[in-house]
């Protein structure tokens, strides 16, 4: 085969490591259970930027989101994962972890409510595993109004979706303390009566409200439980992308341990280190990729 050598530059440009398991037990720091992203990001890119010399900074880091996978549906050969949003924030749906209770905010962005999914006891040193386990439970009249991954409103509930008559037979089925669940779905749903979720502040920000629905009640992200059946998805741990590796400065070169350019390398998007230190809003992420990208192809042609 002939080599080809690059004469303006290389551009790493070919996602994260969550693909590759060794990588994401070792570095990440999260458990992740599932990712959103084609299973070719398998770390490529810390890979030949190690080669290279570079400097890794963010390798625990992704963007986190709570994930759902409908039984059956493959990506490339893997097992598919879909994103949640409406589905937390929508009312008449609530997320319980595995004691059956309420742990945040369901409407809060995706990379948010997965840090609340790994919070860290550090007197034990472990991440608290209740939250780890993660219910949406809703009624009947949410599923025949909203969709649910690709489950549109009013069709038949599919298998991965668990479906029982009352809040009793759905606790044995998913493995919580009946009680539990009965006293947290009670709670909720006189808040939802009220419009105002004392406990986690469901509806208070514009961003659970546009995700909401503005044409239902006194708050567009809270409605009550109480129409049978009912049911629950499983919730994953799980990312769209790691968001570490490479370091790069603002012409998206990549940088060596001693912060200077490595000559011809350059990276974007999520094969390099975020430039982003938390999560900012939806699209925050593209459009720094989409940045960097067009900075590396500028910087190569140019220098």
């Amino acid at each position: 085969m002939k080599k080809t050598t690059a004469t303006r530059g290389v551009i790493l440009a070919c996602g994260g490591f969550e693909w590759d398991m060794r990588l994401r037990q070792y570095l990440l720091a999260a458990p992740l259970e599932a990712a959103a992203s084609p299973p070719f990001n398998d770390g490529d890119n810390l890979r030949l930027a190690a080669m290279a010399g570079s400097e890794l900074s963010r390798l625990d880091q992704a963007w986190w989101a709570p994930l759902l996978h409908e039984e059956g549906e493959l990506n490339e050969g893997q097992p598919m994962f879909r994103t949640t949003a409406s589905e937390r924030a929508l009312p008449g749906s609530i997320c319980v972890n595995s004691e059956g209770q309420r742990f945040t905010n369901e409407a809060a962005n995706y990379n948010d409510f997965v840090r609340a999914m790994f919070q860290f006891d550090p007197l034990n040193y472990l991440h608290k595993d209740a939250n780890r386990t993660t219910w949406l439970v809703f009624d009947h009249l949410f599923k025949n109004r909203y969709a649910v991954g690709s489950v549109m409103p009013s069709a038949p509930a599919p298998n991965w979706m668990i479906k029982a008559s009352d809040l009793d037979s759905l606790a044995v089925l998913i493995g919580v303390s009946s009680d539990t669940l009965k006293s947290t779905v009670g709670r909720f749903n006189e808040m939802a009566r009220e419009g105002v979720d004392e406990d986690f502040g469901r509806g208070r920000t514009a961003h659970d409200r546009v995700w909401g629905d503005p044409n239902d009640g006194v708050n567009a992200s809270l409605g009550t439980l109480s129409e049978p059946p009912l049911y629950a998805v499983r919730l994953y741990l799980g990312a769209l992308g790691t968001n570490g590796g490479p370091t790069i400065d603002a012409r998206a070169r990549v940088l060596n341990l001693d912060g200077q350019p490595i000559p011809g390398l350059f990276a974007c998007g999520n094969a390099c280190a975020s430039v982003m230190v938390s999560y900012p809003g939806s699209g925050a992420s593209i459009g720094a990729a989409a940045t960097f990208g067009y900075l590396a192809g500028q910087t190569a042609t140019t220098s």
